[in-house]
């Protein structure tokens, strides 16, 4: 399979470590991850010879609605997925099979009113990439991912990754959350998961929960023994 990423370290981590991924090309925007990325610099426009000849794309890429206007966590969120799977579909020989799998969130709200940026802004997401794999025809999937709430497990992963505020966060969260395993979901099972979307060897379902990706990450040969 030949996969295309969008950040997500643990994601690339469990990818490299899949003998049926045999090509992987990182868009990435933190400079923090390892250097087998692809810089792109306008992530509103893919050029042909970017996407063409991928089977599945995973689309981790995000941030925090914290210190960012509204039109900028739309751009982040919205306008460069869809812009993105447009452009694979846009590409893709006839009949050729693709998946293409988005970081939603818990709580991301049916009815697009939320007064919770986050909420209404993935919601719109969530749609706008149905609606283009619906058009696209039965070959194509796109698949969404709501998990709760996550966080790096390693701790130098953390401090790369994420800001003083959101480690503090972690600190606090974590902590109170695992009492409450239906709010949280280990970041490897998240990864495995969203692989396991991407190659098809998961159910073909549209939407996620944060409860189902547990329970999907309980069925993946090996999960025990992470």
């Amino acid at each position: 399979m030949r996969l295309f990423l969008t950040a997500g370290l643990e994601v690339l981590r469990t990818a490299n470590a899949d003998p049926s991924i045999t090509h992987i090309v990182t868009v990435l925007v933190r400079n923090a991850l390892p250097a087998n990325d692809r810089r792109h610099k306008d992530f509103g426009v893919y050029p042909a010879e970017l996407v063409k000849g991928h089977d599945a794309c995973v689309w981790a890429l995000g941030r925090s609605t914290s210190g960012t206007t509204e039109v900028e966590y739309t751009t982040i969120t919205y306008d460069y997925p869809v812009a993105a799977f447009n452009a694979f579909v846009a590409n893709l020989e006839p009949n050729q099979p693709f998946r293409f799998v988005y970081f939603s969130s818990d709580g991301a709200d049916p009815s697009g009113k939320s007064s919770l940026l986050f909420a209404r802004v993935k919601r719109r997401a969530e749609t706008d990439l149905l609606a283009v794999s619906d058009a696209a025809g039965s070959a194509v999937h796109a698949q969404m991912l709501r998990p709760g709430y996550f966080s790096p497990s390693d701790a130098q992963d953390r401090k790369r990754t994420r800001s003083r505020g959101s480690r503090v966060l972690d600190s606090v969260m974590a902590p109170l959350l695992r009492s409450a395993p239906k709010y949280i979901v280990p970041i490897h099972d998240l990864a495995r998961v969203a692989l396991g979307l991407a190659n098809g060897s998961l159910r073909d379902e549209e939407v996620l929960s944060n409860t189902e990706i547990r329970q999907a990450a309980n069925k993946i040969p090996g999960h025990d023994k992470l």
